[in-house]
This record gives C-alpha cells, structure tokens and sequence, in this order.
C-alpha cells in the first residue's frame, strides 16, 4: 500500500499555491454577511464572469427548481428562488470552477462533480423534509463538502488516485483509506482551505467534521451538528445510489441514531432517496456540459 504520510508535510505547504478565492465569490461571501444586501447588488457582481453567469443559469434552468418558463437573468432568478439561495448557488459555483481545469489522467473530475451535485441536492432535499429553516446552506454545504479533495486534485493529484485506487481495491471508503495510508485527510485541506477563504462558519464545519460519528459531532458541534449531519447523511445516499463517483468504494450504512438527530426515521429516508435521485439525474447531464 502506497504510503502518503511522507508528503503530508509538503501537501500542506502546496495549499498555498491554491488562488484566493475567486473573485466574484469573495464579493458574494460578503454580501452573504451584509444584511443590507439586495439582489440588484448580486445581479452586478455576477455580470463580471460571463462563463459563471451561463453555469449559474443552467443549474437554475434544469429540472431540479423547475422555474416556469426558464429564466435569462439572475435577478429573476432571484424573484423565483430568493437571494440567499442564488447567492448561495453562485458562491458554490463560482468556488466549483476554480478546480474545473488541468485534467488529471485516471480521475474522472466530471463524476466527481456530479457526487457534489448529488450531495447539495440531497442535501437540500433533506433539509426541506425536515424543515430545517435554511435548506439553501445545506445545498452549499453539500456542493463543497469535499473541497479538499479537489484542493487534492489541484496540488498533489498522484496522492488523490493512490488514495482512490487503493480504496477500490480493498473496497473501502476514501476517508478510512486516508487514515490506513497516513496521509493527511482531505477534510483537513478542506477545513483549511474553507479558513483561508473565510468561508461561512456553516460551510466550513460540514467540509471539516462530515466524517466525524455523529455522537461526536452532537457533543462538539452545538446548533452546527444538524446541518452537518443533513450533508452526511445526503453525502451516504449519494455513494450508496453511485450519483457520480467521490471516491468510496463500500457502501455506507446510514444508522438510526444518526436519522434520529434528524427528526427522521427509516421511512422518511425511504421517502427522500428517489426524490434525490430523480434530481441528480433531471440536472446533472445539461449542467456538467458547462465544466
């Protein structure tokens, strides 16, 4: 088994190659913290990345928020889907495409891609089902839940398919094959990356601790275990179901304990699974042609 420990050191070091954060984004994630924002502001910052304009209006066109008629424009977009899901939807995006260059031969980036997809719309599907007041967040959250892996992609790929590979030959997940290899967790580079960026503390908890047990997670995280826990659960189904590829290679089992800090049971996962499901894949095709 390939041995990643050796290079956590200069893994870490090589985050810093990784660019500020994107431009627009950084606009947003301010916007975001100024309740005196409006859509009109959002609407201005988005004119400045054409290319992110046509991939926010894409996601926004499919299927999935079913907008009557489609939308041309982002603010009304906004007046369908309200200004802290768009906004929520560009910075995710706008963050979604800073990785999406220099393909890695033997890393199928697209598949990875739709995992994330799979995991923000399960996510925001859970959290509809169980009326959490910001399912909007969990969207986010699940989009970039595994940031670290592609902060991976982008400095030291070699690692991320030695990590995969390994994983589908022992047939195991990718977090429990980290540890077995010594190497450094993609949550860590995930959690770093999300400080460095200062993203918003929600985002930067679920890309931290959505590997951590949820008995843990209660104990530590406060207010932020419950959306944590939506992107965890959102992120089992996806595996489970094969919504894209993040990297596992042995099906999670999702406990009830884990449900119950939910306020869900068996039957309400029942319920939602093929709703994520038919989400994924009424968005996925027409999205993932933009990357």
């Amino acid at each position: 088994m390939p041995d990643t420990g050796q290079n956590y050191d200069s893994i870490i070091k090589k985050l810093g190659e990784i660019p500020t954060l994107p431009l627009v984004a950084a606009k947003v994630n301010s916007l975001l913290n100024d309740p005196k924002s409006n859509s009109q502001e959002i609407a201005e910052i988005i004119k400045q990345d054409q290319a992110l304009t046509t991939k926010v209006l894409k996601l926004i066109n499919s299927p999935y928020y079913s907008i009557p008629g489609g939308v041309t424009d982002v603010q009304r977009a906004c007046a369908f889907l309200g200004y802290n899901t768009l906004a929520q939807i560009i910075l995710g995006l706008s963050i979604f495409s800073l990785f999406a260059e220099n393909p890695v031969v033997n890393f199928n980036l697209k598949e990875f891609w739709k995992h994330a997809l799979a995991v923000a719309i399960g996510a925001e599907t859970i959290a509809k089902k169980i009326s959490y007041p910001r399912p909007e967040e969990c969207f986010t959250a699940g989009l970039l839940h595994d940031l670290g892996k592609a902060a991976m992609y982008a400095i030291s790929p070699d690692d991320l398919i030695d990590i995969s590979k390994t994983a589908e030959r022992d047939k195991e997940t990718f977090f429990d094959t980290e540890i077995k290899m010594n190497g450094v967790r993609h949550t860590i580079l995930g959690g770093l990356l999300a400080q460095r960026w200062r993203l918003p503390l929600v985002l930067s908890t679920a890309i931290r601790t959505h590997h951590i047990h949820y008995y843990e997670r209660v104990k530590m995280l406060g207010d932020l275990a419950r959306p944590v826990t939506i992107v965890s659960v959102a992120n089992m189904i996806a595996h489970n179901n094969r919504l894209g590829f993040g990297g596992d290679s042995k099906p999670r089992i999702i406990e009830d304990s884990e449900l119950a800090v939910l306020g869900m049971g068996k039957n309400g996962l029942q319920a939602v699974i093929p709703v994520i499901c038919k989400g994924v894949e009424s968005s996925a095709r027409e999205f993932l042609r933009s990357f």
